[in-house]
């Protein structure tokens, strides 16, 4: 009885009204944008020359390459690249002549704390084996 009488109280209090509480809404977590990596050209031999780049967004300060998935070094730094704009980052690398051909993870890390993949494709190299390259002169003849 007395829960109902406080609830009569607090109607007649609010004019009738029953005004509910403020929802309580839910913020997404914040997570880092992704950077953006490409490999130019995107596919070379072993031994060749290519440039990465990666798009880290104007508030990056630097930028890093991780070479050890190709058989690099663990950290290479990247320069500013002026001709794509505010943080856009490159460098030219070689890929060791010792990797084995596949498809590799290129994996950058902006001084922001973004990072972000590309991928790399070491194709296979050279024309098969046949030979000296000289050609016969004699003919076999079978029996002789």
């Amino acid at each position: 009885m007395r829960t109902a009488r406080l609830l009569l109280a607090a109607l007649a209090l609010t004019g009738g009204l029953l005004i509910p509480a403020p929802a309580v809404r839910a913020t997404p977590a914040v997570h880092a944008a992704q950077a953006q990596v490409t490999a130019n050209p995107s596919t070379v031999l072993a031994g060749e020359p290519l440039t990465v780049t990666a798009g880290c967004g104007v508030d990056a300060t630097g930028a890093t390459l991780s070479g050890t998935s190709f058989g690099g070094p663990s950290q290479i730094p990247m320069q500013a690249d002026t001709k794509s704009g505010p943080g856009a980052y490159a460098v030219d690398v070689t890929i060791p002549a010792t990797t084995a051909p596949g498809t590799y993870q290129l994996s950058v890390t902006c001084s922001t704390g973004e990072g972000g993949t590309g991928k790399l494709v070491v194709a296979p190299g050279g024309a098969p084996g046949t030979g000296d390259g000289s050609t016969a002169t004699e003919r076999a003849v079978p029996g002789r």
